[in-house]
């Protein structure tokens, strides 16, 4: 599932060499790399003043953009799937590439185009990741008898689950936020640690590990002004 693009005009016409390049990288990328299960697109091109300490200082640069699918990395949907997730994670990783072509001019840079994937479907994750923390909130205050609403529990701890992504990463990121309220208010008698065995037995329930995506604890991170 590719297709390939490149600009021609009337100042510029591609070498035929490129092309060849283009068409190596693309065919290589497409059976090692996407496998028949990712979808992406080539993208030829070139930098003139690119190696600024060779004499041929022209980089024919190629450009693969993979286009996640978010129901497959989703480690909540039912049509998660760890192949998938474990092909499009190690996709980015193409220098070899490079060197097995042995085309010391050549660039390959590869990313991943979170925005190609469906609004609704990001939409309906990120209801479902606040409908997560709710269900983490609310098991801290039942477990550790806490005289407050969940409400006033996010206002207090800036505390919040959301799910995110990042071009030059495959999985879904996760991040696990609060300020540092968390770390120094003992009066409640909810500490970060406290909060973190919640937080990750939640989460492991519902398929959220670091085996499925990109955690990031951030508890504790953000100060108060």
């Amino acid at each position: 599932m590719f297709s390939a693009n490149w600009y021609t005009s009337t100042k510029f016409v591609v070498p035929p060499f490129e092309v060849q390049l283009f068409e190596a990288v693309k065919k290589l990328f497409g059976t090692l790399y996407a496998k028949g299960i990712l979808d992406f697109e080539a993208h030829l091109g070139h930098n003139n003043a690119w190696f600024v300490h060779k004499e041929n200082k022209r980089a024919t640069i190629v450009t693969i953009e993979i286009k996640p699918d978010l129901d497959k990395v989703n480690p909540t949907s039912p049509n998660f799937d760890p192949q998938y997730v474990d092909t499009i994670w190690k996709a980015a990783n193409i220098e070899d590439i490079r060197k097995y072509l042995g085309a010391p001019n050549l660039v390959i840079e590869a990313y991943y185009n979170w925005d190609s994937t469906d609004e609704k479907k990001w939409t309906e994750m990120r209801v479902k990741f606040q409908s997560i923390t709710e269900e983490i909130v609310q098991e801290i205050i039942s477990k550790y008898n806490l005289d407050m609403t969940s409400d006033y529990f996010y206002g207090l701890y800036s505390f919040g689950i959301y799910p995110t992504s990042w071009e030059s990463e495959g999985k879904l990121a996760v991040d696990i936020e609060s300020n540092n309220n968390l770390c120094i208010e003992r009066d409640s008698g909810v500490t970060k640690e406290i909060v973190e065995s919640v937080v990750f037995e939640v989460l492991h329930k519902y398929n959220i590990t670091e085996n499925t995506v990109l955690l990031n604890n951030q508890l504790c991170k953000i100060f108060r002004n």
